[in-house]
């Protein structure tokens, strides 16, 4: 089992996330609005790339997941990788945000698919690094509720310092993209510098085994299987419940929606750091379940809050925002304890595969999500001003309340197809050697 994470080498692990999530979430939600604005192109266009980007970058993630694991150095498998894939990655969201005079779609699929792609590389191994090194239940809690916490940060930072007088695209991507990505090179190297190789996790594997039996010792496992499915679908929630938080409180309470997004980020972050200290006085399925039922119950009252009632809006906003910020604790922990599971049964190491896997099937969903509430607003925008808003705020309302809560409501039905003996559970620290 490795030994417990010095407090230093456990910030150093986590600070990447904040700088990747500076960096990738300007670029996906501004980046085709900014090259539409700024340079003419056709946003139709724009979004068919996009979308071609993310289902490659979905196929991509069990394939660097699989080439990290059976990667051998004598720097060990994941902090060479870190180190090669980071700077092509820098350069590429350098491309994006400082395109060429004239360069126009070829430009944008190239700096786009090379930024979004490479980004996705360096989160998969970044998470593999971690599953190699933190063993012990209640650490493994801790450490991703603080990673999880950095990516909530990195939202917080750009809904609080976002101007209205300035369009979101070009404030984004002037602001944030060019300190994160210097922040990130730098996060990376300090991260490799910090932690460990884990010597085990190399000597460990006498008898290599081939991809296909790589593939089927994750396939094989029912836990894991389902575990991907409750996460994907709180992921989902999740991602419709961001994409429409900015339009819902604005068309439907216009004049507080400025203080309920950072009150929903700001509660989601306490949220994650008391679902954290709970975690060790439950077993983590029974807090998933608890953060489910209290998200899809806050997300039904949006449909009766009334238009204007301040008061009423910020303590949805907060009770809404805690229970996300415990969804994703709980699920992100049971992510990081099931490779256990997976070796327990095999008896192969395949953390690089199982967080390849784990983000593809988050991110399906999640982009299913955020384009369907995407088209949705779109449709809302047609028509005549006045018939807009009314008929906007109706289905406004109808979406931000029933489409997380649905999702909620499938998530947590799927919980209970989980079978997860909690001493099994409970001895994934000590028992099992990870």
């Amino acid at each position: 089992m490795p030994a417990p994470l010095p407090r230093f080498a456990a910030l150093a692990y986590c600070l990447p996330a904040l700088g990747l999530a500076l960096l990738v979430l300007p670029l996906q939600l501004a980046a085709p609005h900014f090259y539409q604005e700024v340079h003419g192109l056709d946003l139709t266009a724009l979004a068919i790339i996009v979308l071609t980007v993310r289902l490659l970058d979905v196929l991509l993630a069990p394939v660097v997941g699989l080439v990290s694991d059976r990667l051998r150095t004598r720097f060990g498998r994941r902090r060479p990788l870190l180190i090669l894939l980071v700077i092509p990655l820098a350069g590429g969201a350098a491309m994006a945000m400082d395109p060429v005079p004239g360069a126009g779609m070829v430009w944008f699929t190239l700096a786009f698919s090379l930024a979004l792609i490479l980004t996705t590389a360096v989160t998969v191994n970044h998470e593999a690094l971690g599953l190699d090194l933190i063993g012990g239940y209640n650490r493994r809690t801790r450490v991703w509720a603080l990673r999880d916490g950095c990516f909530l940060l990195a939202a917080l930072i750009l809904v609080l310092t976002w101007n209205p007088l300035v369009p979101m695209a070009r404030g984004w991507l002037s602001s944030w993209v060019p300190l994160a990505i210097p922040f990130t090179v730098v996060s990376i190297f300090l991260c490799v510098r910090a932690l460990p190789e884990n010597r085990h996790a190399q000597e460990e594997d006498r008898s290599p085994s081939t991809i296909g039996q790589d593939l089927k010792a994750a396939m094989q496992s029912r836990t894991f299987l389902s575990l991907c499915g409750v996460h994907s679908l709180a992921i989902a929630g999740l991602a419709f419940q961001l994409t429409l938080a900015p339009a819902y409180l604005d068309e439907v309470v216009r004049l507080n929606g400025e203080d309920a997004l950072p009150m929903a980020l700001g509660c989601a972050l306490a949220g994650l750091i008391v679902w954290s200290l709970m975690a060790p006085r439950w077993e983590k399925l029974t807090g998933l379940r608890v953060a489910l039922s209290i998200w899809i119950t806050a997300h039904a009252g949006w449909w009766y809050l009334e238009v204007g009632d301040q008061r009423g809006l910020l303590q949805l906003a907060g009770l809404s925002g805690f229970a996300s910020g415990g969804v994703l604790c709980m699920s992100s922990a049971l992510f990081a304890d099931t490779p256990a599971l997976v070796r327990r049964a095999h008896g192969h190491r395949l953390e690089g595969l199982h967080s390849g896997l784990w983000m593809g099937t988050r991110k399906v969903p999640a982009m299913a999500a955020a384009a369907l509430t995407l088209w949705a607003l779109q449709r809302i925008g047609g028509g005549s001003e006045e018939a807009a808003t009314d008929a906007g705020r109706k289905i406004l309302r109808t979406l931000f309340s029933s489409g997380p809560a649905a999702l909620g409501a499938l998530a947590l039905a799927a919980t209970y197809a989980v079978r997860l003996n909690r001493r099994l559970v409970r001895s994934l620290g000590t028992t099992l050697g990870d």
